[in-house]
């Protein structure tokens, strides 16, 4: 603590919507939900194999909990860890049980006409990065209890 870390990038991310960013092995990320009611999905991929991805199935018994705490590791398909909870002030859990929401989640809930997805904004924000992938993993849910 006491360290200063210069900020890279800061980004406001507007509610129903995506950003998707590089980051190196080593770099911190922040995720701040400042208006307190924003749940943000979650994705981390391996660049150079887009089939090593944080995997909430694979991260759970690699950890042998169902939410990750401060100081535990997302861990990937490939069983590594990907991402770690260096600090939280949530108050809540962050969820790895539910899928991303999507067109199909809305019609089953009555919704009509086109409604924003964390799973369009998912593939907006590959498309942004010039990357593509034919299905939606399931995403670390933050801030979502």
């Amino acid at each position: 603590m006491g360290m200063y870390i210069k900020v890279k990038h800061d980004w406001h991310v507007p509610a129903r919507t995506g950003r998707g960013f590089e980051v190196k092995k080593g770099d911190l990320i922040r995720i701040t939900d400042l208006q307190g009611q924003q749940p943000v999905d979650f994705w981390a991929f391996n660049r150079r194999d887009l089939s090593e991805f944080l995997s909430c199935e694979h991260t759970k018994p690699s950890i042998e909990k169902l939410y990750p705490h401060q100081g535990d590791a997302a861990y990937t398909t490939h069983r590594r860890p990907i991402v770690t909870l260096i600090e939280d002030h949530s108050p809540g859990q962050h969820d790895m049980q539910f899928a991303a929401c999507d067109k199909w989640r809305y019609k089953e809930l009555g919704a009509k006409g086109k409604h924003a997805s964390c799973t369009d904004n998912f593939h907006m924000a590959l498309k942004s990065l010039k990357l593509k992938l034919p299905f939606t993993p399931q995403p670390w849910n933050l801030f979502t209890n």
